[in-house]
């Protein structure tokens, strides 16, 4: 799972200033049952207007299921 990689790598994410960011189309309280089942030390963002999704190229509108994303960000903000 892509997002058990980025759990299991946070530290090191951390050690470099970069940060974890996951974002999915599903509701806020879809993302914190999700994010509290896999035990993400990360933010999950709930993009339910598929708004941030578009922006970066990562929409799947021909997909029954919504989808999951994760940016790893680096200190500059990139």
């Amino acid at each position: 799972m892509q997002g058990g990689g980025f759990r299991d790598r946070t530290p090191e994410y951390e050690e470099v200033g970069a940060a974890v960011v996951g974002a999915s189309f599903d509701t806020v309280e879809a993302q914190k049952q999700f994010a509290d089942d896999q035990g993400f030390p990360y933010r999950l963002l709930a993009d339910t207007t598929k708004e941030m999704g578009r922006a970066y190229g990562a929409t799947q509108e021909e997909k029954p299921w919504p989808a999951r994303i994760t940016y790893l960000i680096d200190p500059e903000g990139t």
